[in-house]
């Protein structure tokens, strides 16, 4: 109740009298999203452009640039890696292949350390 006490019963504040300043901020802001959606576009995720997600965990705590060079070596596209949950978890991210160029289970083993 102490909390209610501290704000007055009937509020001075005048929202009417601001708001064309209201309107310009929502129209500057709503014409800055309709530029950016026309010339950057939409950042597509995994789900909807197609590709593979996996979730790998190694034995100590990942090497980023080791497992990055390993995959760029494999020639399949854009590979993204990231480190999420514990230092051991990596999530990699492959773009979707085209018709000749299909990954084979084999390829995978090729990312372990000898």
């Amino acid at each position: 109740m102490a909390i209610i006490k501290a704000f007055p019963v009937a509020p001075k504040l005048n929202f009417l009298s601001k708001r064309k300043l209201f309107l310009a901020f929502s129209a500057f802001l709503m014409l800055g999203s309709i530029v950016s959606f026309a010339t950057l576009g939409l950042n597509f995720g995994v789900d909807f452009r197609g590709g593979i997600l996996l979730e790998v965990r190694t034995n100590g705590p990942a090497d980023l640039g080791d497992l990055r060079s390993r995959l760029s070596a494999l020639d399949v596209g854009e590979v993204t890696l990231q480190e999420f949950g514990a230092p051991t978890d990596v999530l990699i991210n492959i773009q979707r292949q085209d018709g000749g160029k299909a990954l084979r289970k084999p390829q995978f083993r090729s990312l372990r350390k000898p």
